[in-house]
């Protein structure tokens, strides 16, 4: 939605964004998706927006709100070029796959590993030959 006061940073500039690949007008405003795999982005937009005009986020306060913040950061640095940032849950997962690689360069089982990084009792919870950990 355009931005009540020209503050903003972030214009609405679909041109200049990449990876522009559906930009469509209806009766209830505009809809744009830009970007490509990891890096895609839906954007609605209820009121009529100008090339260069400032643009604000709304975000409904409700159970989502932390999601919809984060990934309007996301587009926010998206916008600029800028490397988007991991969600929490890529961070956790990028850190224990660092640690399951320094286990097993270390010569340790993958149970020894599994144990480490999720503890002796969800690994013993399961059989471990048809576990998901």
């Amino acid at each position: 939605m355009p931005s009540p006061t020209n503050a903003g940073e972030l214009r609405f500039s679909p041109s200049d964004w990449p990876d522009l690949h559906t930009r469509l007008r209806v009766n209830d405003g505009e809809h744009l998706i830009v970007g490509t795999g990891r890096n895609q982005y839906q954007l609605w937009l209820p009121d009529p927006t100008r090339e260069g005009e400032p643009l604000a986020t709304v975000i409904p306060q409700d159970k989502m709100t932390p999601h919809r913040a984060e990934a309007a950061m996301r587009f926010w640095h998206f916008t600029r070029g800028h490397a988007k940032p991991a969600t929490a849950l890529r961070h956790v997962r990028l850190v224990n796959t660092l640690r399951a690689l320094d286990g097993h360069l270390s010569g340790a089982s993958y149970r020894v590993i599994a144990e480490c990084l999720f503890g002796s009792a969800r690994v013993d919870a399961e059989p471990w030959k048809s576990s998901s950990v």
